[in-house]
Order: structure tokens, then C-alpha cells, then sequence
């Protein structure tokens, strides 16, 4: 068959570079065509500038890891991630950055298990495994030596004055358009999700900064009363403002709430963004919501610390993925991994499971909490 014809290493370079740009890429290509139109000439030549430009830089990097022993591995893992991380940004609309890496990092198994479905196990074994399989069986024929090493030389040298041409040709269409669609990098795949895991790993991985401390002066009132006075704050899932029937939504989305005459409502808050491991953090930090930065808030005393200092029993009571690190240092209890018969069934616990023994532990306190 001709598919099983040797090929040279820089041909496979080839050929995975033009898939990846060709079929992993739906997100990047719909971004930048909406960009250019209507399609007129200028709109011609920044589609196939890019398209020149993103297959010879993909072809460039290849070249560095398609070697005996390790090209096909590292194709292979690459192929099945970017065919994975291609299928959510096809089917959610999500861009890859730094912080979409840590919520794939810190989500917990069952949200996990929320998101295996048919149509990614078919994508994934489409753009993945299928290719993947094909690799493994195409024989590929390296040269000896030095014979090597100098045609991969030659390919790099190519690959590089392909690059500094296309540059010279579209530098100023490609300044501009990076400068005002900074989101087209996180379309890029597998660039997208290679640059934020490395910013990601270099934060997390980096030498500990001092805690800063807030609040040190933060202390209770003298206030006469017969009991602990007790605040219970209840953080719940992401919700849109503008679905809630109190701020006039037209379906009747929060009726029990409606119904009481004791409730407060705020219409014009806004969250730090959508996702956990951002919003939790801001929602408890000193900082206004402008000011905040998630990579300074880990280390920076928040709420917790402060009602803690001031002397009261502080506890937090988790049933979804951590308190991405708000909780670090008071009392805590992480009940989503609990095995409770009456709450928990298929590895995921219903949220009354946070009331279980709660009362209780009302009643023993002491002081304020």
C-alpha cells in the first residue's frame, strides 16, 4: 500500500503539521474569518499568509523532535492532546489560557465524568487514536548520521527563511491583527494550551512568597447579647444576574425566594469571572474586583483570616472542588469525597450533605463564629 511507503522524517514533520492546522484548528480559522470579512483581497492574502504561516512554524518545531525513538511518541501524545483540547473548544467556545489550565487541573472527578460524552470519545478517536494508530504503523526511514543531521540542518534553514519571508510580507497585518484579537493565540492549538501549561507550571512551581497579612487591627465589638451570634455565608454555583427573576427576569426562576419579604438583593454584582478558581478567591479578597489578581491572592490574607484574627470560630464546609486555597489556613471540612449513605451516591454528594451536623456544632459553640 502507498500509505505504508517509507517516509523521510521531514515529510511526517509535514504532514502532522498541515493536519494540525487543517483539522484541529476549527476555533482558530472561524475567529480570524469573522475577523477579515467580507472576504476582499486584503482578506485573501490574511488567510493565506496565516495559513503559511502557522503550517511552516508548526513544520519548524516538528523538525526539532522527529527522531529515532522519540518522534513517534511525542507525535503521538501530541496528536491525541490537541484532538482533546480541539473538541472543547469546539463544543463549549472556550479559549486556552493560563487560567483554563487550572480548571482543568482542579476539577474533580466528577465534574470530569459531567463531561465524557459520545461526541468526544468519537472526536477524540477520529483526530486522535485513528491518526495515532496510522503513525505507529507508517514506517518511517531515517538517514545514518551525519547524512541526518545535515538534511535536517538544510529543512531548518528552509523552514527559518520561509518564516522571515512571510514575516516581511505580512508583518504589519500580523502586528496589528495580534495587537487587537489578542484571543487568536488562545485558538491556536496546540500552541494555545502549550504556552499556558508552561506559565501555569512556572507559577506553581515557583519559590514561595511571603504571606501578606490585612486586617491586623481587626478585632470584635463589645456588644452586650445573650447568645454566639452566628453569620452563615452560603457561596453557590455560577448564576447569571440577568436569569434571576428578582432582577426581573420574565420566568419565574427564583419563586421562594420571591415569596419572602426578608430578602435583599443586589441586581449590579459582578463576579471576577466564570470560573471557580478565580471568582471564589476575589469574592473573599480585600481587593475590589478591578484590582484583583488570582496570582497575588494566594498570598494575601483574605476574609477568613480576618474573622479568624478578630476571634471568631471560622469553618468551611465544602461540597465542590476545594476552596482554591481561601480556606488554607482556618478549620475546613471537604465533604464532596465522603462516602454518606443518605447523601452521596456515584461519587458525588447532594448539597445537604453541608447541613449534616451542622445544628449540632451550632449548639456546642462557645463564642461568635
Amino acid at each position: 500500500m502507498k500509505l505504508l511507503r517509507p517516509l523521510s522524517p521531514e515529510r511526517l514533520a509535514l504532514y502532522v503539521a498541515m493536519a494540525l492546522v487543517l483539522l484541529f484548528n476549527l476555533p482558530f480559522w472561524q475567529r480570524l474569518w469573522e475577523i477579515v470579512s467580507p472576504l476582499d483581497g486584503h482578506g485573501v492574502k490574511m488567510l493565506a499568509l496565516a495559513l503559511a504561516l502557522t503550517t511552516t512554524f508548526f513544520y519548524w518545531v516538528l523538525l526539532l523532535f522527529v527522531w529515532p525513538r522519540v518522534g513517534k511518541p511525542l507525535i503521538g501524545l501530541l496528536l491525541l492532546t490537541t484532538a482533546a483540547v480541539s473538541y472543547f473548544m469546539n463544543q463549549y467556545g472556550v479559549l486556552i489560557d493560563q487560567d483554563m489550565v487550572r480548571n482543568a487541573l482542579q476539577t474533580d472527578g466528577a465534574e470530569v465524568r459531567d463531561l465524557l460524552t459520545v461526541k468526544m470519545a468519537l472526536t477524540v478517536l477520529l483526530l486522535g487514536v485513528l491518526p495515532c494508530w496510522l503513525l505507529w504503523k507508517l514506517p518511517v526511514e531515517y538517514r545514518p548520521g551525519w547524512r541526518r543531521l545535515g538534511r535536517r540542518l538544510a529543512h531548518l534553514g528552509i523552514a527559518t527563511l520561509a518564516l522571515a519571508a512571510i514575516a516581511a510580507v505580512g508583518y504589519q497585518d500580523f502586528a496589528s491583527l495580534f495587537r487587537n484579537h489578542r484571543e487568536l493565540r488562545m485558538a491556536l492549538a496546540p500552541l494555545n494550551y502549550l504556552q499556558a501549561s508552561t506559565s501555569y507550571l512556572r507559577k506553581v512551581t515557583a519559590k514561595p512568597q511571603p504571606l501578606q497579612q490585612i486586617g491586623l487591627d481587626a478585632k470584635q465589638t463589645a456588644a452586650a447579647h445573650d447568645k454566639p451570634r452566628v453569620l452563615v455565608l452560603v457561596v453557590g454555583e455560577t448564576a447569571r444576574a440577568d436569569h434571576f427573576a428578582l432582577n426581573g427576569y420574565p420566568r419565574p426562576t427564583t419563586p421562594e425566594l420571591a415569596a419572602r419579604t426578608d430578602i435583599v438583593n443586589y441586581p449590579n454584582a459582578w463576579s471576577c469571572g466564570t470560573e471557580t478558581a478565580v471568582s471564589v478567591p476575589c469574592m473573599f479578597s480585600a481587593k475590589a474586583r478591578e484590582q484583583f489578581d488570582t496570582d497575588r491572592a494566594r498570598h494575601e490574607e483574605n476574609l477568613l483570616d480576618v474573622l479568624k484574627r478578630a476571634g471568631l470560630t471560622v469553618l468551611w464546609v465544602d461540597n465542590n472542588s476545594g476552596c482554591k486555597e481561601v480556606c488554607n489556613r482556618v478549620e475546613k471540612q471537604m465533604r464532596y469525597d465522603e462516602q454518606h449513605a443518605k447523601y452521596c451516591r456515584d461519587g458525588e454528594c447532594f448539597d445537604e450533605i453541608l447541613l449534616d451536623g451542622l445544628p449540632e456544632r451550632l449548639a456546642a459553640l462557645k463564642g461568635d463564629a
